[in-house]
């Protein structure tokens, strides 16, 4: 896709920090780091494939998420070009002539795998009673 608007927010939506309409979002999948223990985030990490998307711009359109996501900031972006509306940026990299490319990869899913399954939670509340 091309010429797509992003939209980047704090992790609760209450602060816009920002729009940029990058030059080429391409959909592949990203590689990131997930808790090796789901609830156990800074305890260790493995790898993990999400189904993602990488936006492609220049360093003056793209610049300022790129290094936002290098430094650390945590935040979110929308793509309302895509089915996935809320993404998570998980990394930035410069390529040649001075265009970055950003990883995201879908919140809901990163979510879920940063957390305690589901089944976990329900089979610990059922052997409390």
């Amino acid at each position: 896709m091309k010429n797509v608007l992003i939209r980047a927010w704090s992790k609760d939506f209450s602060r816009n920090y920002g729009n940029v309409v990058v030059a080429e979002l391409l959909e592949r999948r990203v590689m990131t780091h997930v808790p090796i223990l789901p609830g156990q985030i800074g305890r260790g990490s493995v790898g993990r494939d999400f189904p993602g998307a990488v936006l492609i711009d220049s360093g003056e359109a793209l610049g300022p998420i790129a290094e936002a996501i290098r430094r650390g900031h945590d935040f979110l972006i929308t793509i309302a070009a895509t089915d996935v509306y809320i993404w998570k940026p998980v990394a930035a990299n410069m390529s040649i002539a001075d265009y970055w490319t950003v990883e995201c990869v879908p919140w809901v899913e990163m979510a879920r795998a940063c957390a305690i399954p589901d089944s976990e939670i329900l089979k610990a509340a059922h052997d409390d009673n």
